[in-house]
């Protein structure tokens, strides 16, 4: 007896029977449930290609090797940083703010310990013991001081002590009215003071590193330490985008080769079969063509989510070299995303939710049940 079924449009089998394509009656797999597929697909080859690259792929790069390299020179970088005292570094390799660094520099500064007051002002020592300056040039050229003790003092904070060779000294006044606002007794004068002194610090304190920055010593460091950290991000780069295109092929085409049946792992769970036109299992071309294009729709898409811990800088990293050309993780991501969407697009006007690698492909999506029942009933009809 020849099952009566009808389609989406209202067409029985004996109006379908004979025409090109897939069984009328099969109920096709609903585009809601094909993108939520998709999307957990990406997800399980982002995560397999990260887990793969951290664990196989970028070690064989040298990368711990050129990690512990990193973090000598770091180390001798951050030892001659902390020598100027610009900079106060914790353990974690953090440098404290400007903040900090001022209630430090105007504690020194009210200091009554002598020693105390040279000692601990961070920018004296810097131009006098690191660099080696005068303390007549720090006063002057620095302090904003004249060259004699006699001379028009413009300055609102300084002035000399009984000699142009030793440290200046605060102003009376000013000692007091920053004494004042630290003891909690502020007033609009001496809050407009505080203000003023930290701007002459910070700026003064952006000038001193601008300068140490500038030094050759300096640039040589961090010079060094450079090339061994873009070397560490293109190499892993490099492996990790070896190893994420590798997981895609498998997960894409190998696994649904091997199945002979076009699926991928969602697809499979979701309840979702891959069927050619005439409605029988995709032929092996087809499921290439089809692995292909999802791999460049889909999959490619995420290939710079491993490296997000480098930071943005690091989508421009190659993930692969010819010659002096490079093939950036940006432009492939991009390239993607542009394809999803306009795949996305097609999927969603299709009337039988068919996308480009569908369209390319000759293949449908359907619900597997549906599909089984359809294939038992021609069976039986025949």
């Amino acid at each position: 007896m020849v099952e009566i079924m009808e389609n989406n449009y209202g067409t029985s089998i004996e109006e379908k029977r004979g025409e090109k394509g897939p069984s009328p009656h099969l109920l096709q797999a609903k585009k809601t449930r094909r993108m939520f597929g998709a999307i957990i697909d990406m997800c399980i080859v982002t995560l397999a290609g990260m887990i793969l690259s951290a664990v196989a792929a970028i070690p064989l790069t040298g990368f711990n090797e050129m990690n512990t390299q990193a973090y000598v020179e770091f180390e001798e970088m951050r030892a001659l940083f902390e020598a100027t005292k610009l900079y106060k570094i914790d353990e974690e390799g953090n440098a404290a703010g400007d903040d900090e660094m001022y209630a430090d520099y105007l504690t020194a500064k009210l200091s009554s310990d002598a020693e105390a007051y040279v000692n601990d002002d961070v920018l004296m020592y810097y131009y006098v013991v690191n660099q080696e300056q005068s303390v007549a040039y720090y006063n002057r050229e620095i302090l904003g001081l004249p060259e004699a003790i006699d001379g028009e003092n413009a300055s609102p904070f300084w002035q000399y002590g009984d000699d142009v060779n030793e440290p200046a000294l605060l102003k009376a006044d000013v000692k007091d009215q920053l004494a004042l606002h630290l003891a909690g007794t502020t007033s609009e004068s001496t809050s407009a003071l505080y203000a003023n002194f930290k701007t002459f610090f910070v700026d003064s304190m952006k000038e001193a590193r601008t300068h140490f920055s500038d030094l050759a010593t300096t640039i040589s460091a961090y010079d060094e330490y450079a090339v061994i950290i873009l070397a560490m991000m293109e190499r892993s780069a490099i492996a990790a985008g070896i190893t994420f295109i590798v997981v895609s092929i498998i997960f894409y085409i190998v696994l649904p080769l091997i199945k002979k049946d076009g699926r991928t792992l969602a697809k499979r769970v979701m309840g979702m079969t891959v069927v050619g036109m005439d409605g029988e299992k995709p032929k092996p071309g087809s499921i290439i063509i089809r692995g292909v294009l999802e791999i460049i729709t889909f999959s490619l898409t995420l290939v710079f989510v491993p490296f997000l811990n480098w930071g943005y800088s690091s989508f421009d990293l190659p993930i692969l070299r010819i010659g002096d050309f490079a093939i950036t993780y940006l432009s492939i991501g991009l390239a993607s995303f542009a394809i999803s969407l306009v795949s996305l697009i097609v999927m969603a006007i299709s009337s039988d939710a068919r996308s480009i690698h569908d369209f390319a492909a000759h293949t449908m999506v359907y619900d597997t049940n549906m599909w089984k029942t359809s294939k038992i009933n021609e069976d039986l009809n025949k």
